[in-house]
């Protein structure tokens, strides 16, 4: 699993809760430290849990676009954020399979998780 969030707090909670929990996870600052991991280890990679606005050349919604043009195994996309989501078809479109607003239940995202994962199995 992959982990993108740019606010170092809530990445580090975010992070300690799935280990917890049993995942293992790459956990990254910002979508372009996070898209050449992706690049190298697509293969191992079944669900990217990336915020959708954050500093850098890309963003939540330029990872997804980035991911999608390699073509490679496409992992499912959750896409967490504080703002309103973009139009449904665009989210589909990108491969982005679920929508998290800030702030969430802890649960809720954990839920989310476990779903995507399970029918990954």
């Amino acid at each position: 699993m992959m982990l993108i969030e740019d606010e170092d707090d809530l990445r580090t909670l975010l992070e300690e809760y799935l280990k917890d929990n049993g995942l293992s996870v790459a956990s990254f600052g910002s979508a372009d430290k996070a898209l050449p991991y992706w690049e190298n280890n697509s293969s191992d990679i079944d669900l990217v849990l990336t915020d959708m606005r954050m500093p850098g050349t890309i963003d939540g919604i330029g990872f997804a676009r980035a991911e999608r043009a390699k073509g490679a195994h496409q992992p499912s996309i959750v896409m967490i954020s504080g703002f309103e989501p973009p139009p449904r078809q665009m989210l589909q479109d990108l491969g982005i399979t679920e929508f998290i607003s800030k702030p969430f239940r802890i649960s809720e995202l954990s839920r989310l998780c476990a779903n995507k994962l399970s029918t990954k199995a």
